[in-house]
């Protein structure tokens, strides 16, 4: 599969306003490069532009329908209500400038609720947010890349959602997989809660994944990321 190839670097990122999640776009994109750190050509980006975001778009229909996930549209392009919440932040993963994976981020708590998971599980966020504590919840998780890369790409975004969580002060991850990648997750200590079932407009069984933070649960994923890339070429 093609990569998307562009621009993609943080255009706008001297923006001072504060996100939904409690830090300003500069301050929260420093604090996650900076536990990310270098690794072997990846970059990331917080899409702001709509050049940007629409390269997510297009970047998500084309790896969930080559891999028979969704229906066509004429568009060639997939995108939900909940892109256009402020509580939602839009990540590109460029590796060596090509768009290869994204991946939306939304803090689910008490005050903050416009989240599709959410809206999926409300008795089961709520028996979490209800205790004061909170859910950052990764949707649209989107790969478009060799299957020798594959993996490598797929540890690297969820390594981006590790130091995120850090930052935001999460006490639970989620992300909504593919139920037969299930295994996958759980190998990188995540739990299958719920599953499987039909994600809205989804052809294929998906599966609700959670995991307790701190992410010192998941240091193989954030602080010694760079080490932990080397030689990884399965396909996940």
């Amino acid at each position: 599969m093609a990569s998307v190839q562009g621009n993609f670097g943080q255009q706008g990122s001297d923006r001072k306003e504060r996100t939904d999640v409690g830090y300003s776009d500069t301050k929260l994109n420093f604090l996650v490069s900076k536990r990310l750190g270098e690794s072997r050509g990846f970059d990331h980006f917080l899409a702001r532009t709509p050049a940007q975001r629409e390269a997510i778009f297009k970047l998500r229909y084309d790896a969930y329908y080559s891999q028979g996930l969704i229906y066509g549209n004429d568009e060639s392009s997939l995108s939900d209500w909940q892109d256009d919440e402020k509580t939602s932040l839009i990540y590109g993963i460029t590796l060596h400038g090509r768009l290869v994976s994204t991946i939306r981020l939304s803090v689910i708590s008490r005050t903050q609720k416009a989240c599709l998971t959410y809206s999926m599980f409300k008795n089961h966020c709520d028996s979490i947010v209800d205790k004061g504590e909170s859910i950052l919840d990764g949707s649209r998780l989107a790969v478009n890349c060799s299957s020798a890369l594959r993996r490598s790409v797929i540890l690297y975004t969820l390594s981006l959602t590790a130091a995120c969580s850090v930052s935001v002060n999460a006490t639970w991850g989620s992300i909504i997989a593919r139920h037969r990648h299930a295994p996958f997750y759980e190998r990188y200590g995540f739990d299958l809660v719920i599953g499987p079932f039909t994600y809205p407009g989804a052809r294929a069984s998906t599966s609700l994944m959670m995991i307790e933070l701190p992410v010192s649960t998941m240091s193989h994923l954030s602080g010694t990321h760079k080490n932990r890339m080397e030689g990884l070429q399965l396909s996940a």
